[in-house]
């Protein structure tokens, strides 16, 4: 296997982190402090459950965009596809780094730069 196949396994591995966090989310559970800049403590409103739920889908999106940009499996993924992914974690992680809560920061700063670390391998030839 390659460098890039090795690091898109990485990839999806790490976004199943934010991804499952998102999911719990969108369902009610009390995790407000580790998104959205913590604003809400507990619960999300139900227009921003709606919101986890679509970055989720995003993010699941971004994974497979990995995978196909390594070629390890044929998705048939449109060339922007990879840069796009790589733009919105180069995005998120800055977001992430930046966020008013500390929880939110410490928690996903260190595993979206993992996923950009792990972008960057994939790049594709």
């Amino acid at each position: 296997m390659s460098y890039a196949e090795y690091a898109a396994i990485a990839y999806i591995v790490l976004v199943t982190l934010p991804v499952s966090m998102q999911l719990g989310v969108a369902l009610g559970r009390p995790w407000g402090r580790l998104t959205m800049g913590g604003y809400w403590k507990g619960i999300l409103p139900s227009w921003a459950r709606g919101l986890a739920l679509l970055q989720a889908g995003l993010l699941i999106m971004m994974g497979l965009a990995m995978l196909d940009a390594s070629k390890l499996v044929n998705l048939g993924c449109p060339n922007w596809a990879y840069m796009a992914s790589l733009t919105i974690t180069g995005i998120t992680f800055l977001a992430n780094a930046m966020s008013p809560s500390l929880l939110e920061r410490r928690l996903w700063t260190p595993v979206i730069a993992l996923m950009l670390v792990m972008a960057l391998v994939v790049w594709p030839t």
